[in-house]
């Protein structure tokens, strides 16, 4: 078993009042913009811990508790959003 929390608030700076974080949108390689803070997800090995942890980041709260539903290699999550409300997925 592992556990691997993604998050954004380590590994950021702020410019010009922008927080630019490491986490970045494929789609225009600037940072994802999420209702989400991090995501922790429990699942059998390190490597498919840290690919959902992320993925569930950059869904943010409503598709990440549909996509956790619908793969049951994640035996539990817990997602924090931006203003500090939690939700906890089995």
């Amino acid at each position: 078993m592992s556990v691997v929390t993604s998050g954004i608030y380590e590994r950021r700076f702020v410019a010009n009042g922008t927080v630019y974080h490491h986490i970045l949108d494929p789609r225009n390689g600037y940072p994802m913009r999420t209702d989400l803070a991090s995501a922790t997800v429990i699942a059998r090995t390190s490597l498919d811990a840290e690919g959902y942890s992320t993925t569930l980041l950059a869904l943010g709260s409503t598709r990440a508790a549909a996509y956790v539903q619908s793969h049951p290699q994640i035996l539990a999550a817990l997602l924090i959003r931006d203003d500090g409300s939690s939700m906890s997925l089995h």
